[in-house]
């Protein structure tokens, strides 16, 4: 992947200071459970899957009997019928394990798994969050961790990069992230009809600049940054951009 420079966007920032930490995780936790009952996705999210998953596969060299991945916010990447992430990485992997704060998107997760035909030992969701992983993964570190379209939903991604590194492999585990760069119009299409997210789900409204995202992985500790564009999508006057960024540990 190229380097983020030439990746610029205009500088404005439209976080919403108002919604506190703990309104903002238990709103998304309510979004994302009702979005299973109700089938609601973006519009895009099927295209955006699969998009991600080669843009991830093309990001990182697999191993499919020793690379072991974590899929963190798993259930932000779900697609109501071509899946989700995880599935396009499976073949290429030893296991997954993801991991959400929705019950009701880490159940349709596993639905998911059980109905391929693949065992739990290779691929499962579990219900938890940053604060919550040691005890959901113990000693366990990984070659390979991503986060695909949730980074907007977390209010200090700071301390949400700074927390995944802990679990990466040291020197050789990678981070994977991939949301919305921010462009002049993209903070309406959190607020658009065709994506139906409620504004109190999210923190960072049309994604985020690549400065944003390069000083988010220098602070981590994160070595070898690398961003570039992995999905682009018109529709009328406005335009859906997606970057995938990723940093190794140090």
């Amino acid at each position: 992947m190229s380097k983020s420079h030439g990746l610029a966007a205009p500088h404005h920032h439209d976080y919403d200071a108002a919604i506190t930490e703990p309104d903002l995780v238990k709103a998304n936790e309510m979004h994302f459970d009702a979005q299973v009952h109700h089938g609601s996705a973006s519009p895009h999210s099927e295209v955006i899957s699969r998009v991600v998953g080669e843009a991830i596969l093309d990001a990182y060299d697999f191993i499919e009997e020793q690379t072991t991945v974590l899929d963190f916010a798993c259930g932000a990447d779900l697609s109501p019928e071509q899946g989700f992430v995880s599935q396009i990485l499976a073949p290429h992997c030893k296991s997954v394990l993801g991991v959400d704060i929705s019950q009701g998107q880490v159940d349709e997760f596993n639905r998911r798994v059980e109905n391929q035909g693949i065992l739990p030992e290779e691929m499962k969701a579990i219900r938890g969050d940053l604060n919550g992983l040691g005890d959901i993964v113990g000693d366990i570190k990984f070659d390979l961790i991503f986060c695909a379209s949730a980074y907007h939903h977390f209010s200090d991604i700071d301390a949400v990069t700074r927390g995944l590194a802990v679990f990466l492999k040291p020197q050789t585990g990678v981070l994977v992230v991939v949301d919305m760069l921010k462009t002049e119009h993209s903070a309406t299409l959190h607020t658009s009809s065709k994506f139906s997210l409620s504004r109190q789900t999210v923190a960072h409204h049309g994604g985020f600049e690549a400065e944003e995202i390069e000083a988010n992985f220098k602070q981590a500790r994160l070595a070898n940054f690398e961003m570039e564009i992995a999905f682009e999508k018109e529709k009328g006057d406005k335009k859906l951009v997606m970057f995938i960024a990723s940093g190794r540990s140090s």
